[in-house]
């Protein structure tokens, strides 16, 4: 199976807390570079080629519930990387080597990594094999092309199995 990214002309969502996309879904000691994602002392890119793609990385984050002082919970980060792109302007369409439905993804903290993009930005609509009808939004350069990494937090600890096409 193959997950579908669609580009749309409609804003990205706001977080459930309000705030706009950031770090806050990814696990704890993740920093971002122009073109890197680094969790807990792990480059997503040095990740990408020991392994290759779709790959799995989890490390610890805190939840908080209702305010509440936070409990220790880990999760994953999952890299993948875009296999074809198809159309153009607006409803542009993007294939990934990986199946995204089952892993419990936080779109709208998906980053491009593996370079640097200065140019603008497009609103894209996931759409996954097991919900063909829906669409979350996430912003990613307007320029994607086939080759391009893509990395995002999941709520819970994904196997690679669970990733990997099949």
């Amino acid at each position: 199976m193959t997950t579908v990214l669609s580009y749309s002309t409609s804003t990205p969502r706001p977080t459930p807390t309000g705030h706009l996309a950031g770090l806050e879904h990814w696990p704890r000691h993740t920093t971002a570079t122009d073109d890197d994602i680094v969790v807990s002392g792990v480059s997503m890119l040095r990740l990408v080629e020991l392994c290759g793609t779709p790959c799995v990385h989890t490390a610890t984050a805190e939840a908080t519930e209702d305010g509440g002082p936070g409990r220790q919970v880990d999760i994953s980060v999952v890299v993948v990387r875009v296999t074809n792109v198809r159309g153009r302007g607006a409803e542009r369409v993007v294939e990934v080597d990986g199946r995204l439905d089952g892993c419990d993804a936080c779109w709208f903290e998906l980053r491009m990594i593996g370079r640097a993009c200065t140019g603008p930005t497009s609103a894209v609509g996931l759409l996954t094999p097991s919900e063909p009808g829906s669409g979350n939004q996430v912003s990613l350069p307007a320029d994607i092309a086939a080759g391009d990494l893509i990395a995002v937090p999941c709520g819970h600890v994904s196997a690679l199995r669970d990733i990997r096409r099949g």
